[in-house]
This record gives structure tokens, sequence and C-alpha cells, in this order.
């Protein structure tokens, strides 16, 4: 029986090293205080209010839903998961200890997005 027990914790334990690096990813929920979208014609409010966002070393993966709607963002410059700037060719992403703020520019328009955010285990 003691063989069994320890052959089970070693199993466990193994799993558990072997699992994939979500534990080092961070799941990010942010309520936007302010999204404009500025064009030649003038500016309008984008209606946005709530969205999530996965952060791990190397990427920002956001929620399947609402105007980033999956995007992912490669990170350029990482601390930890609650210090990083991301960007592609369009977009810059930079995020500070829960403020989030983003700028998208696209032919004729500029996206800008500020947020605050909390991390799910603060729910």
């Amino acid at each position: 029986m003691k063989q069994w027990i320890n052959w089970l914790a070693f199993g466990v334990a193994l799993y558990m090293v072997a699992l994939p690096s979500r534990a080092d990813e961070k799941e990010w929920f942010c309520e936007v205080r302010s999204a404009v979208r500025a064009t030649l014609e003038g500016t309008e409010d984008v209606n946005l209010k709530k969205f999530k966002m996965n952060v791990s070393e190397n990427e920002v993966r956001f929620g399947p839903s609402g105007l980033f709607n999956g995007q992912r963002l490669e990170i350029d410059d990482f601390v930890r998961p609650s210090r990083f700037e991301a960007s592609d060719p369009r977009t810059k992403l930079s995020f500070r200890e829960g403020s989030f703020q983003f700028a998208r520019v696209i032919a004729a328009s500029v996206l800008g997005v500020s947020a605050r955010c909390r991390d799910s285990a603060a729910r």
C-alpha cells in the first residue's frame, strides 16, 4: 500500500511539473474610462465598457468579444504581469500596475483606449 501511495505522489508531482506554463499567465478584468476614435471628420466615443485580457511573458490575449475580439499582441518589454508593453506595426499598448493605455492607427483613423484593470485574484 505504501508503495502505491509513493507512486501516486510521484505521478501527481510529475503531472504538476509537466503542466503548460498557464500558471505564469495572469488574467486581468478591465473597465474602460475613455475610448475615442478620431478621424479627419472629427471624434466619436467608442462604446466599449469592459474587457478581459490574459498576460504571459510573450503575449497579451484579449477576450473573445468586444472591440479587441480575441486579438493577440506580442509583448516587447515584460517586467512582470502588471508592468509590460506590447505592440504590432499599428498598435501600442502600455500597462502599468492596472493602468491600461492603448493606441491604434489604421489608415485614416486613430483609436485611443484608457482603462483601469484589476487582476482576477482580486475579484
